[in-house]
């Protein structure tokens, strides 16, 4: 090219083709402008990073919205679920219980007073509220058997009893202060158990020996003799004090 002319209209091409350039795009990027390029990236970039703030608040927000209305649907049903007394106190004690008196609502939330069919002499609280329900019969039970006992040795029990709510607690315990002791207060906590019966016998009641502020309770299973329930104290014992 070494006609001037041959140069001149080159030029003047390549100038024409950057203008057709920056009608179309505004600018010509000659050469690739890497401050334009990087600008681009880091636009990009920021609006990834803003979509993805954006989407992890939307599923923030549908799991909380979600919690909310599952905890409003749980609470819905506990209030329209009830409990039936009756059948309740039959299922847990395989027993049936007379009324003596009612102070109940018309959806039956209230006080009951009770007493066991097939003994008069039990007789105890059951308290209704919705679906919850609590009673005194198991510690009712506790109480009326141990005074009926009829043995001159066990004024060696410790008796508590307290209401709360007004709930009977009733708890019977014998103090310790070694294993000789133990077994012979085994000796009379059996004697107990047999004379009520083990139909009559719940593991809910609060019997137990006592070695300062340690408890040992025997009877933790359904089924337990008491060669077994003797042999479970001294072995709980020999954890505590050997």
């Amino acid at each position: 090219m070494d006609n001037k002319k041959d140069w001149e209209e080159l030029e003047k091409w390549n100038n024409e083709r950057m203008e057709k350039d920056k009608e179309k795009f505004g600018s010509y990027l000659d050469n690739h402008d890497d401050k334009s390029v990087d600008k681009m990236v880091k636009g990009l970039n920021i609006m990834t990073i803003g979509f993805k703030i954006i989407k992890y608040l939307l599923i923030i927000t549908i799991t909380v919205i979600a919690v909310i209305f599952t905890s409003m649907a749980i609470s819905n049903l506990n209030s329209h679920t009830t409990v039936d007394v009756y059948n309740t106190i039959k299922d847990k004690y395989k027993m049936k219980v007379n009324t003596i008196s009612e102070d109940i609502d018309d959806k039956k939330d209230g006080i009951y007073k009770l007493e066991v069919k097939d003994n008069s002499n039990i007789k105890f609280t059951a308290i209704k509220k919705g679906n919850q329900l609590q009673e005194d019969l198991s510690d009712n039970s506790h109480k009326y058997y141990f005074e009926s006992w009829d043995n001159p040795n066990k004024n060696v029990f410790t008796v508590v009893e307290n209401y709360n709510n007004n709930l009977l607690e009733y708890q019977t315990y014998i103090e310790i202060d070694n294993e000789e002791e133990l077994k012979e207060s085994m000796k009379l906590i059996n004697e107990l158990i047999n004379t009520c019966g083990n139909e009559n016998f719940y593991l809910t009641w609060n019997i137990y020996l006592k070695k300062g502020e340690y408890r040992i309770y025997p009877y933790e299973g359904s089924g337990t003799s008491n060669e077994e329930a003797t042999q479970k104290a001294i072995e709980k014992y020999n954890s505590y004090f050997k």
